[in-house]
């Protein structure tokens, strides 16, 4: 059985921005955007996995704006 670093990674990104914002480090958005980059460069995630997630929650928000 093979055990991939991915998980680990992801949910040890996930943990650092969480800190990093608690604790008043980093704004909200940049922390944020560093655990994504991050993600990326690991390869945990990849451009196409980011760009779907992101697209959705624009139209959602462009939504929202509209009414």
């Amino acid at each position: 059985m093979e055990l991939s670093l991915g998980p680990s990674i992801a949910v040890a990104t996930f943990a650092v921005v969480i800190l990093a914002i608690a604790s008043n480090r980093l704004h909200l958005t940049v922390a944020a955007f560093l655990g994504v980059v991050a993600l990326l460069l690991t390869g945990v995630l990849s451009a196409d996995q980011v760009s779907e997630t992101i697209n959705p929650g624009e139209a959602t928000i462009a939504c929202s704006s509209a009414a």
